[in-house]
């Protein structure tokens, strides 16, 4: 997984940066490189301090947010397989 260092310092760093809750934080490696207002800059700042390194930008918030969720445990056709037309949009 990439980024795990920076995850890790973003984590244990959390409760400081709680206190720009809503703006942007860049972290490279377990350094903090800066809070920016919003995802642009945050960017802007990790690219100009970072051009060879990896660095995380994210958002400062006390929870993380879920991005997917699915409870569907059907597969999904291959494309490979030939489909019945239903008339129906795609689930997959």
């Amino acid at each position: 997984m990439a980024l795990e260092r920076e995850i890790e310092t973003y984590r244990h760093k959390l409760s400081e940066l709680l206190a720009n809750e809503g703006k942007y934080v860049v972290i490279r490696g377990e350094e903090v490189l800066g809070v920016r207002d919003n995802l642009d800059e945050a960017l802007r700042l990790g690219y100009d301090t970072s051009t060879t390194e990896p660095f995380l930008a994210r958002r400062i918030s006390k929870t993380e947010p879920v991005l997917f969720s699915s409870r569907s445990l059907r597969p999904c056709p291959s494309s490979a397989e030939p489909s019945a037309p239903t008339g129906r949009p795609s689930s997959c």
